[in-house]
């Protein structure tokens, strides 16, 4: 039994090519990325999107402890599944079959419609780089350095005649860090797709369209409204995550549309500045607080006495000190991968 509901077929997807059934020249893109292992995130994106889509686009950062369960969710969208990794991806092998339909779309196009889809992956575990990794480690510092060099410009040299035997004016490049010099390797192409900076952002630079679609992981910190002195133990997590839908037609070009989880706060106080990662997280259907005695509620615009110490506790560096948990819990540096050396 599926775990969730399939309205309706609305792409038919081989290995090569999704063919839309929504008419001819229309496309509907789902896109998002920053996960961070966060499958409840994943959960609340397909309880909030039907199946009418003609792809799904993640862009990076899916999180390496959870990729499996992650894409499990992500294919019952029932349409392709086009992925590229970001750095929290290093233990994710490029080759790796996560079933029917995902595609990791690195030097590797996907035709969705009138569209095709292509994107570079610097992250995660590529087999053409660890074949020559023996070899390359075993001499100086310095020929790794140019090794590294001369394997980032052999990718995107690929990257280039992929883009331009698919036809430049039709296609999508998806990436986790933003591409730049795209004049230079990349001319003509009307979308970037990227992620990494975990906000939306739509810009037009010199012809060619850049949307940051995430970041669907997005925690926020709460504490149930109402109450006049706040333990720690009050404190919850609510996902505010973001994503974007595509639109494309031959006539109008693309439409971005970016959405939100905006969590229902109606029963919580939202906590700026402060993000306790060892309080529990709410899967994103709970709306009402804990049964607690609640006290007349705090005046607006005035910050709980609770919520002041707190802070003061965290700047001062003694809420967090000797509790192993939190720093553990801590998400990996924002780095970009071992191989990136031009991406300024």
């Amino acid at each position: 039994m599926e775990r969730y509901a399939t309205p309706r077929l609305v792409g038919i997807f081989d290995h090569h090519a999704a063919v839309s059934v929504r008419g001819a020249g229309m496309t509907r893109i789902l896109a998002c990325s920053d996960i961070h292992n966060n499958v409840n995130a994943v959960r609340q994106l397909r309880a909030r999107e039907g199946n009418d889509y003609d792809a799904l686009i993640v862009a990076g950062d899916l999180g390496s402890d959870a990729a499996d369960e992650i894409f499990e969710v992500f294919q019952t969208f029932r349409c392709p599944v086009l992925y590229v990794f970001g750095n929290w991806d290093h233990g994710l092998q490029h080759n790796k079959n996560y079933g029917e339909g995902c595609h990791h779309v690195h030097l590797s196009p996907f035709r969705v419609g009138d569209l095709s889809v292509v994107g570079e992956t610097i992250d995660g575990i590529d087999p053409h780089w660890e074949a020559m990794r023996p070899q390359i480690e075993a001499a100086d510092q310095a020929d790794i350095l140019a090794a590294k060099k001369a394997f980032s410009a052999q990718q995107r040299a690929k990257l280039s005649a992929i883009v331009e035997a698919e036809g430049s004016e039709r296609t999508i490049v998806v990436s986790h860090y933003r591409l730049t010099k795209t004049q230079s390797f990349l001319p003509g192409v009307p979308l970037f797709l990227f992620g990494h900076i975990h906000r939306f952002e739509d810009s037009v630079f010199r012809s060619q369209r850049f949307v940051n679609v995430s970041a669907l992981d997005n925690k926020v910190m709460v504490a149930p409204r109402g109450l006049k002195r706040i333990k720690r133990s009050d404190y919850r997590l609510m996902n505010d995550g973001s994503y974007v839908v595509i639109t494309h037609d031959r006539d109008n070009g693309f439409s971005i549309e970016p959405r939100r989880f905006d969590p229902d706060l109606s029963n919580w106080d939202r906590i700026d500045g402060l993000v306790d990662r060892s309080a529990v997280e709410l899967d994103g259907f709970q709306s009402r607080p804990p049964l607690r005695s609640v006290l007349p509620r705090v005046t607006r615009g005035k910050e709980p006495e609770a919520h002041q110490h707190a802070k003061r506790e965290q700047e001062n560096g003694t809420k967090d000190r000797g509790n192993p948990r939190i720093a553990s819990q801590a998400p990996p540096d924002e780095r970009v991968g071992d191989r990136c050396l031009d991406h300024d």
